[in-house]
């Protein structure tokens, strides 16, 4: 008959038997049942129990401290591990450790199968296993979906950390010591770099929104032949007639003439502002070197540095893109560096978490993205390639395959502008097949995208929880008892690491 053997863990009871246990070699519980049976067997052959050692009487006290001895040289010879109980009664073995976990693992001995309820916590049950020295590996395919959402949430903060961190080159702070120009140009570098420091930060970054609005409507207002007023010189006269009809050349508005005075003042106005907002930042950036690498300092210097020299250079002759083709080419150009003002807009963007979240969310989709284009190229050159033996009968559409790619892209992605469309029932079939096809194939790919989304926004949420947890009620969890680990200025990344 099997030994009963019962099993206190954290004040709930388990009974089993010591064949079970002896299941899995090399694991704590297989020790504990091993050593149970070699004393069993050393206390049969010695007829004597250390109960009956203590209750010997004094005359006895020889053979008392040989049995003695000969006990406690038996149970040095243990493994440590097996050790680690407390013997409550006779055959009952008790362990200050979790139950819920090792309901788990006694079923494991008991089944062959360990399965993790998805309730658990997967730092908690890591730990429990390595106690009971089972291995992470003989956890079911089952349940390995939720177990790992631990570590993959590591590895997403531990990102979004990164990513996060990419503008911020050195980590201070204004109430460090240091000198007063330090302390300051630190609190003007977090001001314009970080919305989040202050309200103050989130008026500057509304401001900047609107300078960059405001930059677009100049820019679009210029394109309007209304607001364009001819650049006076010595030549003849044009009449206003003959300038109306010159102004519906797009080439002869932009180099002949100019922006009325309104328009041209706010414009200067627009570029002293982000002239004066790049020196500041330059001024106070941790790194300069950093700094000038940094995209938001290119985008800036791209749309500020060349309308700053057009300024220059038509103060001091306004008649010298008139008289020189070169420079009259020169100008288009620096006119066309100015459009990255706009580009300045996804600068000033990067700055909202949400929107860093969904970049970081693409870049981390890559593979997607990829097999997606890999998969819309593929069909863009099957189906217009179809679509041009399909009309072949008919030379009023589809002229070339180049065209066909035009029509393909436009169909799959489901935009279908209505420039060009089929007229013969083969093609009817073509166009058919080739939207099914591109409403198939995004319909696949995006929702992986979206639900990546969530899942950095929702990481995103708990890093912003942690950061102002511990700046709130910092030495308040201590005070309660949180984990002495846990120090200030932590990152999240670092606590859960701790935490395993």
């Amino acid at each position: 008959m099997e030994e009963i053997i019962n099993l206190n863990i954290g004040g709930a009871k388990f009974s089993t038997t010591l064949e079970t246990l002896k299941k899995l070699p090399n694991t704590r519980l297989c020790d504990l049942a091993i050593h149970i049976e070699k004393a069993a067997q050393n206390i049969k052959h010695n007829g004597i129990t250390i109960h009956d050692l203590e209750s010997m009487p004094e005359n006895e006290i020889d053979v008392k401290e040989i049995k003695k001895s000969e006990f406690k040289s038996e149970k040095q010879d243990q493994p440590k591990a097996v050790l680690e109980y407390i013997k409550i009664e006779e055959n009952e073995y008790f362990y200050d450790r979790e139950p819920e976990v090792f309901r788990c693992v006694l079923n494991l001995y008991r089944t062959g199968h360990l399965h993790i309820p998805s309730y658990l916590c997967t730092p908690m049950v890591r730990t429990e296993l390595k106690f009971w020295q089972i291995e992470e590996i003989l956890i079911g395919p089952c349940c390995l979906s939720s177990y790992k959402k631990f570590d993959d949430a590591k590895v997403i903060i531990k990102e979004i950390e990164n990513f996060f961190q990419e503008d911020v080159y050195k980590e201070t702070s204004p109430d460090q010591h240091g000198s007063t120009s330090l302390r300051l140009r630190i609190a003007i570098w977090k001001f314009s770099t970080d919305p989040d420091s202050s309200a103050a930060a989130k008026v500057w970054l509304l401001i900047q929104w609107l300078i960059i609005i405001a930059s677009f409507i100049i820019i679009a207002l210029e394109t309007i032949p209304a607001t364009r007023v001819l650049i006076p010189t010595n030549e003849t006269q044009i009449e206003d007639h003959e300038f109306d009809v010159l102004l519906q050349d797009k080439e002869f508005r932009i180099n002949r003439t100019s922006i009325n005075s309104a328009l041209y003042f706010t414009d200067i106005a627009i570029m002293f502002f982000m002239l004066l907002e790049l020196t500041i930042k330059f001024t106070c950036a941790p790194s300069k070197l950093k700094f000038l690498k940094s995209m938001s300092c290119i985008f800036d210097m791209l749309a500020v540095f060349p309308q700053f020299v057009t300024f220059l250079i038509l103060f001091i002759n306004p008649d010298l893109i008139l008289e020189n083709r070169v420079f009259e080419t020169f100008f288009m150009v620096m006119w066309l560096c100015r459009l990255f003002r706009i580009g300045r807009f996804m600068v000033v963007m990067k700055k909202v978490s949400g929107f860093r979240i969904m970049c970081l969310s693409l870049k981390s989709s890559y593979k997607e993205l990829a097999l997606l284009v890999l998969c819309i190229s593929f069909g863009m050159i099957i189906f217009s390639s179809l679509m041009f033996y399909a009309e072949l009968q008919n030379p009023g559409t589809f002229d070339n395959i180049f065209i066909g790619l035009w029509w393909s892209i436009v169909t799959m992605t489901t935009v279908g502008y209505g420039d060009m469309a089929p007229e013969s029932t083969y093609g009817y079939l073509v166009g058919g097949i080739c939207t099914l096809s591109g409403i198939i194939t995004t319909g696949l790919a995006i929702p992986i995208i979206s639900n990546k989304f969530t899942k950095y926004y929702e990481y995103a949420n708990m890093k912003v929880f942690w950061e102002k947890y511990q700046q709130v009620n910092f030495k308040k969890a201590i005070k309660n008892g949180v984990n002495d680990k846990i120090k200030p200025n932590h990152k999240l990344s670092e606590v859960l690491e701790s935490l395993c």
